[in-house]
């Protein structure tokens, strides 16, 4: 069982950005497009080695005090490219991510958080494989000259702009690889705690993510595409951080939705939201948060074509 072996999807800071509308999404009728709502639709990535998929995520963090209210806000967005690599599995691919850009930003109750760019980590690159660890490919995202906040924030939306590949190589692998729509299936969650890395000077800590309910919800059109869209969730994961002068420890609720083009099995654009409900703590005095809301949105900004088919696009 490999559910998020590469992505703590939820996690403290864990890159839930900018709730917006999908962009060009729209709702799909039996017969338009991809065929009939109750086809079987298999779950794979065809496509070409060298292929590009360039892809912005968004993310906000609303830390809430005991009212309710709003006490802070972090925001941070990022440019991202994701090459296909080579094709390892039928319709598993592993694959290349670069980052373009990343924008980091903070800023207290009712004044507009504006990330700026940071410089260090232009240029950032590993290599992604969806059936491993999180361990093998996190430390080249975490190798730069980043530190504080800005690196935490920097590793964390790195594991989160892969949270909608891990849900679907989870489903693929409790379903067989095939689905139909109105289906929905349970995936089990980890027995114990793990530690999820560190970046700068800032841990990512320890996390527990509980069983994750993944539904298939029909087919949707995004962006000119047909698409598969998914929704998941999962309650009550475990959390616990202990970052510079501040220590966390908690519970976090994430649910999420994600359309992948029929056609090609890419992800075209994904949602997650939910709050972390946590104690917070320096030197052993509470500090007044009593949760943090996250959200983030990630959509496909452009796209091009290698040279070499797969076997399962051929």
């Amino acid at each position: 069982m490999s559910i998020w072996r590469g992505t703590p999807p939820g996690m403290l800071f864990c890159a839930l950005g900018l709730l917006n509308a999908t962009p060009g999404y729209a709702s799909v009728q039996a017969g338009e497009g991809g065929g009939a709502l109750s086809e079987e639709r298999r779950l794979a990535r065809r496509g070409h080695a060298g292929d590009e998929t360039t892809y912005r995520i968004e993310r906000e963090n609303l830390a809430l005090g005991d009212d309710g209210s709003v006490v802070s806000v972090v925001s941070t967005s990022g440019v991202l490219v994701r090459t296909l690599d080579a094709e390892v599995e039928p319709g598993v691919w592993t694959e290349s991510v670069g980052w373009l850009e990343y924008r980091y930003g903070q800023s207290p109750a009712g004044v507009t958080a504006v990330p700026t760019l940071v410089e260090e980590a232009r240029g950032v690159r590993y290599e992604v494989d969806p059936r491993a660890d999180l361990a093998t490919w996190l430390p080249a995202a975490t190798r730069q000259e980043m530190t504080g906040p800005p690196a935490v924030m920097f590793t964390v939306l790195a594991l989160d702009a892969w949270s909608w590949d891990a849900v679907l190589h989870a489903l693929r692998e409790v379903s067989a690889g095939v689905v139909t729509p109105g289906d929905t299936h349970s995936i089990r969650g980890w027995a114990e705690a793990r530690d999820v890395g560190s970046a700068g000077s800032g841990s990512l800590g320890r996390y527990r993510l509980g069983a994750v309910e993944v539904s298939v919800v029909g087919l949707s059109r995004c962006q000119s595409e047909t698409c598969l869209r998914l929704s998941f969730h999962a309650d009550a994961n475990e959390v616990s951080q202990q970052l510079t002068g501040m220590n966390i420890s908690g519970r976090e609720y994430f649910s999420g939705s994600a359309d992948f083009s029929l056609s090609e099995g890419a992800l075209v654009s994904g949602e997650l939201w939910g709050p972390l409900v946590a104690t917070f703590t320096s030197n052993g005095t509470a500090i007044p948060i009593a949760a943090v809301l996250q959200r983030v949105t990630i959509v496909r900004v452009g796209a091009t074509r290698g040279a070499t088919p797969g076997p399962s696009a051929r």
